[in-house]
């Protein structure tokens, strides 16, 4: 069960809309654009009791500003990069 969320999403009340959207629907986890998501947009989903997982994001610098950022899943064409990156060897 999902929907789609608008492909940017600069404004603040419609970031709080796509979280409280998901907590309504009690949603365990929402899984946005990673280019859409920020500090704000992990805090304010993390303190509403949500998972934020990403997609899809392949180049390393992306990758390691987002786990910087808190994120709790990162979906990936890479899996040995976002292993080395996170210390796993397997």
């Amino acid at each position: 069960m999902g929907y789609l969320i608008p492909r940017v999403l600069t404004n603040i009340r419609i970031i709080k809309r796509y979280i409280q959207r998901a907590i309504k629907n009690e949603f365990y986890a929402i899984h946005p654009n990673y280019q859409v998501v920020d500090r704000e947009f992990v805090e304010l989903a993390h303190d509403n009791g949500l998972k934020v997982n990403v997609w899809t994001v392949n180049e390393e610098s992306i990758m390691r500003k987002l786990i910087d950022l808190g994120v709790d899943g990162i979906m990936t064409d890479d899996i040995a990069l976002l292993n080395k990156l996170l210390g796993r060897s397997y």
